[in-house]
């Protein structure tokens, strides 16, 4: 893959970035803070928020990938 690392394609790897690292710490808050203290830490209940949260993680990449390289090939033409 031969990516057009031009200004503007910066600045939308940069954005797709940021947005890990936002879905990153919703999920430290979720886990330090919400799951505690609705008592559902370290049990079988929290089982659906994890399922979902892997799950966003992976679509956050996959699509993000694919959106990226897209992105990249439509400049380059």
């Amino acid at each position: 893959m031969n990516w057009n690392l031009k200004a503007h394609n910066k600045r939308i790897i940069l954005k797709w970035g940021i947005g890990f690292a936002v879905l990153f710490l919703f999920n430290v808050v979720m886990e330090a803070i919400i799951l505690p203290f609705i008592d559902l830490d370290n049990s079988p209940g929290n089982d659906i928020y994890f399922q979902g949260w892997w799950l966003c993680v992976v679509l956050w990449l996959l699509f993000g990938f694919r959106f990226l390289n897209w992105r990249s090939k439509n400049r380059n033409s």
